[in-house]
């Protein structure tokens, strides 16, 4: 096939591209004459992914699962991505529909490996030249720890997703619900559990980026009093998902705020003035907006 010069010099200056997964990794690449050896191993240890494409691909933890570019990054990134990344995008899945998850696993299983279709192109002048590349960096050995490592995190995605499509099969699921876990117990379920719920709200929590984990114990001052915005956090917390239909109907504030501190073990320090004012607390408006900001989906079962 004929590739065009502008092709050619487009991918040989790019001969092959570090493809970040995270802000503070600056995009790399190597010349056609460039040390893709080293690079490919310096890539690979920072945590990165690789392309052949001339192209910044965004493999963000946030946009990893984005229907619109997932088929895409499928087929022409090689998932080098390090254990703390596959952590990071697996938890995001647990508010994921049946159908989403169902075209995530089609689209794993159909595309084994990066680059799978490419060699000997019939059409596409691009892609023919991405597969010379591809046959000159296989021929070196360059790319067998890629390949190595792209087959296990494509096999642990996979993994994922089945035991996610498995677990919401009624006749195999355990919802156990017990009297230790009453601010569960309020929550509406997600794809059959109230658990589900749970780990969405924790997800929108970590994504803000908040200063506290709020289902776990407390951090105490020396006068064993909760840290400054703790407990603005909780009700800031409590409102945005309560307004956002993530609990049964008719919960009211107090209830919800009691099953909190019943559950996680923690208290708050003269609760009925706290109950009666807690808008007016410091930090509540500010902790709200944040949350708020993340555009959070009203709830979906």
């Amino acid at each position: 096939m004929k590739v065009s010069s502008d092709i050619i010099k487009r991918l040989n200056k790019n001969y092959i591209i570090e493809v970040p997964v995270q802000v503070s990794v600056h995009p790399d690449s190597r010349r056609i004459l460039g040390n893709h050896s080293l690079f490919i191993k310096n890539a690979i240890a920072r945590g990165s992914c690789l392309t052949l494409h001339d192209i910044s691909f965004n493999l963000l933890p946030d946009n990893f699962w984005n229907p619109d570019t997932f088929e895409e990054h499928c087929r022409y990134i090689f998932f080098t991505f390090q254990n703390s990344f596959l952590k990071k995008i697996t938890t995001r899945l647990s508010s994921y529909q049946d159908s989403e998850l169902n075209f995530l696993l089609e689209t794993l299983s159909q595309i084994t490996a990066p680059y799978s279709d490419v060699i000997n192109h019939a059409t596409d002048p691009y892609l023919f030249f991405c597969g010379k590349k591809l046959q000159s960096l296989k021929k070196s050995g360059y790319l067998e720890e890629a390949f190595a490592i792209d087959a296990e995190n494509r096999k642990l995605l996979k993994a994922t997703i089945q035991n996610l499509l498995k677990n919401d099969d009624p006749q195999i699921k355990s919802e156990t619900l017990t009297a230790n876990n009453p601010f569960t117990n309020l929550l509406k379920p997600f794809r059959g559990a109230k658990e589900n719920t749970l780990k969405q709200i924790q997800r929108h929590l970590d994504k803000a980026e908040l200063r506290h984990d709020l289902f776990k114990p407390a951090s105490k001052t020396k006068g064993n009093k909760n840290q400054i915005g703790f407990n603005a956090m909780v009700a800031a917390m409590i409102i945005v998902f309560k307004d956002l239909e993530y609990f049964e109907e008719s919960q009211s504030f107090d209830t919800i705020l009691d099953a909190y501190l019943e559950q996680t073990g923690n208290q708050i320090g003269n609760l009925g003035d706290f109950k009666n004012n807690y808008r007016n607390k410091h930090l509540f408006d500010k902790y709200k907006r944040e949350l708020l900001e993340l555009n959070i989906p009203r709830f979906i079962k």
